[in-house]
């Protein structure tokens, strides 16, 4: 089993990597509600940046929403006592840094095309 170490503001979490049918949902969100449409901008030093359409937040967060209550649970409940909080007393941030650190882990995922 891999595990996915989370670092948040309340400590950090300790989740599966998603295997079998659970990575398939979990690529399945992360996938249907990725970014397609990134605003390339500049900052004020000059670099380029790349931000979310207003579209894509909204699809962002709808993913989250879905992936927080169809895939976090699977993977946390292993490490209940050690996490900084049980998964029903989780903290929004904290499942949003969850969400955002294991889609950005898997491999199977690009984003923006990268």
């Amino acid at each position: 089993m891999e595990i996915i170490e989370v670092e948040t503001d309340s400590g950090v979490y300790k989740c599966k990597r998603p295997i079998g049918l659970m990575a398939i949902k979990h690529i399945g969100i992360i996938t249907k509600f990725a970014t397609n449409n990134p605003i390339k901008d500049v900052d004020e030093e000059g670099n380029e940046i790349v931000r979310m359409s207003l579209k894509d937040q909204e699809r962002f967060v709808e993913g989250f929403e879905i992936w927080a209550e169809k895939v976090l649970p699977n993977i946390i409940k292993d490490f209940d006592s050690t996490n900084p909080h049980k998964y029903e007393e989780m903290p929004g941030e904290d499942m949003m840094r969850c969400y955002v650190t294991v889609a950005t882990y898997s491999p199977e995922v690009s984003f923006h095309g990268q």
